[in-house]
């Protein structure tokens, strides 16, 4: 979600000049939104003992890692794409910020909303994303997509002042495009089951298939940027997958699993000395 939510003074890109990698700084100007925003969610970090600024330093250092590794693949993302991409969360989740707040605009809103005779539900208004609820972006989006009619009408009209929160043609491709990225992911954390310790590597080896078939699209029906921001993603998965291997109880939960056992290893294309080692986990 770095890709599409937080300010970047300044962006790598690749070129190979005398057969060697060499990355350059471009600077962009992402716009007054993203800087309002951006102290609205500073401003709600202060409560957060430092966890979001942690988050925030390690997807900034895969999401450089990414761009690198998928500009070798011959998928390079514009300065224009960026700026695109990186207005996209402030815009939606500023939006909705601004039609909650105020009174006026939240009975506007209403309103059009009331005339939508193509609406089929209750829901009234745009979800907030709010900094300390994990699945708020998705759902932010999400009411976006739903209420789509609604927020084009609303950032029209001039006397509002919500114009500049206007998606471009792009900017609305992208957010369905993530918000389809997102939606298995989300649906899986979401189930009012807590996972227990056998369901963390399967987990992992689900949101793992579901950003590789991203990145596997051949008929470049996603967005370059999200297939590099799936990359991004990947690179985080593979570093929590990797500390996993330092508790062997992940593993051993899974062998003592009845429905799963190390048939669930074997399906999942672990080597065979690998498959070996974690029988060795559990007989020991």
């Amino acid at each position: 979600m770095s890709f599409f939510f937080k300010k970047r003074s300044s962006k790598k890109t690749t070129n190979v000049s005398d057969d060697r990698l060499v990355v350059e700084y471009e600077d962009i100007d992402t716009g007054e939104i993203i800087n309002e925003e951006l102290e609205i969610d500073d401003s709600t970090a202060e409560d957060d003992d430092g966890h979001g600024l942690y988050n925030y330093e390690v997807a900034a250092t895969l999401h450089e890692q990414a761009i690198q590794i998928m500009h070798r693949q011959s998928i390079i993302v514009s300065a224009a794409e960026m700026k695109e991409a990186l207005q996209l969360m402030p815009k939606v989740s500023g939006l909705a910020r601004h039609i909650n707040d105020s009174p006026t605009l939240h009975e506007e809103f209403d309103q059009l909303v009331q005339r939508n005779n193509q609406l089929d539900g209750s829901k009234r208004t745009l979800d907030r994303c709010v900094a300390t609820r994990w699945n708020s972006d998705f759902q932010c989006l999400l009411s976006c997509k739903y209420f789509q009619k609604e927020v084009e009408q609303i950032t029209a009209i001039s006397k509002h002042g919500l114009t500049s929160y206007q998606l471009s043609a792009n900017q609305w491709s992208l957010l369905k495009d993530l918000i389809d990225a997102l939606e298995e992911a989300t649906d899986l954390f979401s189930q009012k089951d807590v996972p227990l310790i056998m369901d963390v590597l399967p987990i992992f080896f689900d949101i793992r298939l579901s950003l590789t078939n991203i990145l596997m699209d051949k008929k470049n029906r996603i967005h370059p940027i999200l297939k590099v921001a799936a990359k991004a993603a990947l690179l985080m998965i593979e570093k929590y997958t990797i500390l996993t291997s330092e508790s062997e109880v992940y593993y051993i939960a899974i062998v003592m699993c009845p429905d799963r056992k190390l048939d669930w290893f074997k399906e999942c294309d672990y080597h065979d000395e690998r498959i070996e080692e974690i029988k060795d986990m559990v007989v020991k």
